[in-house]
């Protein structure tokens, strides 16, 4: 079972403390939660954890090749899409080669999948892009990604951990 930040950041003050001698560095607890935070993202990145993953699946909107809805709240970046995959399909689509003009990709099966520019207005929780980008919204896409604990854009507070 996981520990909450509150119980690391208590655990780290506790062995600290037991220290003594002038050079002994004393920490803010917020700057020790921050540091907390900041070795589970490095972990987080590091290792695809069983209970931080799992699997999506949404329907294309057949005009861009984005997902209709905002399925990738948990997501926090390109990399942590470990796999695209047409619905019913045990092979998963590669990523489109940088070298590959996206728009000379003709006909309406799936051959690609790709990351939105970060500028993109519907990066934040879509993240992907379909290739060709008519791909029919009747279809289904299924998708293997890292699940991160927190919702894009929501911090972390002293009581959160996932259990794992």
């Amino acid at each position: 079972m996981g520990a909450t930040i509150r119980a690391i950041v208590d655990d780290a003050l506790t062995v600290i403390g037991e220290v003594s001698g002038a050079g002994v560095q004393t920490y803010s607890e917020d700057r020790m939660m921050a540091d907390a935070i900041r070795s589970f993202n490095l972990l987080f990145k590091k290792y695809t954890w069983d209970q931080f993953t799992g699997w999506f699946r949404f329907q294309p909107d057949g005009i861009l090749g984005l997902p209709q809805t905002d399925v990738f709240t948990n997501v926090r970046d390109f990399e942590d899409i470990l796999g695209v995959y047409k619905d019913g399909s045990p092979t998963p689509l590669p990523i489109l080669a940088k070298s590959t003009n996206p728009y000379a990709i003709s006909g309406t099966d799936l051959q690609y999948w790709s990351s939105l520019p970060a500028t993109d207005a519907n990066y934040q929780n879509r993240r992907i892009r379909l290739w060709p980008n008519n791909y029919a919204a009747t279809n289904f896409i299924n998708v293997f990604a890292r699940i991160y604990p927190k919702a894009n854009g929501i911090n972390w507070a002293w009581d959160d951990m996932e259990s794992g």
